[in-house]
């Protein structure tokens, strides 16, 4: 049985996958996790999962996004929501 040699351009480039998937897990953590994503939490997860922004880009723009109501009545789809005429 033969051992294929090592190649190091392989294992380099696995090593710059690794260090690049654990920068993006950061980026996304620290969006996610920030206190501004309270009441934003669609919005902050749109930021984190399909942009390349940074995490002090998504952050300005999750603090400038309106939040959430804090009362489920008025959260979209509750009872004060704009429904379309019934069809008769």
């Amino acid at each position: 049985m033969t051992v294929a040699p090592i190649n190091p351009d392989a294992v380099r480039m696995m090593h710059q996958r690794t260090l690049g998937a654990s920068a993006e897990r950061k980026r996304m953590a620290e969006i996610l996790t920030h206190s501004s994503a309270k009441g934003r939490e669609g919005l902050a997860i749109h930021l984190a999962c399909h942009t390349d922004m940074t995490p002090a880009q998504s952050i300005a723009a999750l603090e400038k996004a309106p939040a959430a109501a804090s009362d489920p009545e008025r959260r979209p789809g509750g009872p004060h929501a704009w429904a379309p005429p019934a069809k008769s």
